[in-house]
């Protein structure tokens, strides 16, 4: 029993591999371009991502070879782009530090999976938010860097209701 236990920690602190380039755990610091960012906005842009693969593989490959995906940090998305009514609800979520909670030990919830991805750009730079609502985690990404984070649970609820209402191109289950 005490070895199952041993076990289970260790592997909780092992990093899981991400098709994103191994996004690493975000520090506060490395978060502070990507909230400042948002803010100065001029405008923001939503991408709504495909179905799981773990919950469908078959209808996440079928969906895939769709002519109208593109992909984001090595994640597949619909284009195109869907221009939010509410800009200033995302930029107020998404520019609070209190938003973002550090990862301390992995989840076991399966691969990160984007259900949504934020775009904006600022100061000549494109940054993108991929949250996911299954692992209830944020990827930050911009010129190849990228952070992740856990979604604080206020702000977990408040994106899921601002975003859940863009489902335009993924299919119902």
């Amino acid at each position: 029993m005490k070895i199952k236990i041993f076990f289970i920690v260790v592997l909780s602190l092992i990093p899981l591999s991400s098709v994103a380039g191994d996004p690493i755990r975000g520090s506060f610091s490395d978060a502070k371009p990507f909230l400042d960012s948002i803010t100065s906005a001029d405008s923001i842009s939503i991408y709504e991502g495909l179905p799981s693969q773990g919950l469908d593989r078959s209808l996440m490959d079928r969906e895939r070879a769709r002519s109208d995906i593109f992909w984001i940090a090595k994640f597949p998305f619909y284009a195109p782009a869907l221009n939010p009514e509410d800009q200033q609800s995302l930029k107020s979520i998404l520019s609070a530090a209190s938003t973002l909670e550090l990862i301390v030990f992995e989840k076991l919830c399966g691969a990160f999976h984007p259900d949504y991805c934020v775009t904006w750009d600022s100061e000549q730079r494109i940054f993108n938010a991929l949250i996911c609502f299954g692992c209830e985690e944020i990827i930050f990404e911009s010129e190849g860097k990228t952070f992740r984070y856990y979604l604080d649970k206020n702000a977990y609820n408040e994106l899921k209701k601002v975003l859940s209402v863009y489902v335009v191109k993924r299919p119902k289950k």
